[in-house]
């Protein structure tokens, strides 16, 4: 019996093999990274909007309860849910800021998810901070709004009406 002889052979990865595998690797990471980065976006631009549509939710419910619409034809929230500019003459003087924010449910409502993540996070709001920003504003008027998607009531985003957070049109939050 013969003992086992060794070949002269590859123990290993060349280094061009090597180096052929970490492009790959790289490209797929590289990719990888775009897909989440645009996903993410997609995400916090759909969350804003729903932010809008539960915020003309509230003041709908408002306005259902009181069978008038808030003073104004437009209002304005700061981050806190607190009502800083009206617009326009309505029939009722109600303080429909508190009243709107709890039927809102969230106090996250009155912030852009865009802007959120913009700042830093949560981390980065107090509640002095938030007071004198504003990220969303309730209008009702009587010709169509291309805020709102040319309809003629509900919320927008005033950061990301016209243009997304890139500066185009096809990420604006409506």
């Amino acid at each position: 019996m013969m003992p086992a002889v060794r070949t002269a052979g590859r123990g290993g990865w060349t280094v061009t093999e090597f180096m052929i595998v970490l492009v790959v690797v790289g490209l797929l990471a590289a990719v990888g990274a775009a897909k989440y980065a645009g996903m993410a976006v997609s995400a916090r631009r759909l969350a804003c909007i729903e932010n809008q549509g539960v915020l003309d939710r509230a003041v709908r419910a408002w306005e259902h309860r009181h069978r008038e619409l808030p003073a104004g034809s437009q209002l304005t929230f700061d981050q806190n849910g607190r009502i800083v500019a009206v617009e326009g003459t309505g029939a009722g003087e109600k303080p429909a800021d508190k009243e709107i924010a709890s039927l809102a449910a969230s106090p996250d409502l009155f912030v852009c998810p865009e802007r959120l993540h913009a700042l830093g996070g949560k981390a980065a709001l107090t509640e002095s901070s938030r007071a004198g920003e504003k990220d969303y504003t309730w209008l009702h008027s009587s010709t169509p709004d291309t805020r709102l998607g040319n309809n003629r009531s509900g919320a927008f985003c005033l950061h990301f009406a016209d243009t997304g957070p890139d500066d185009t049109p096809d990420t604006r939050h409506r």
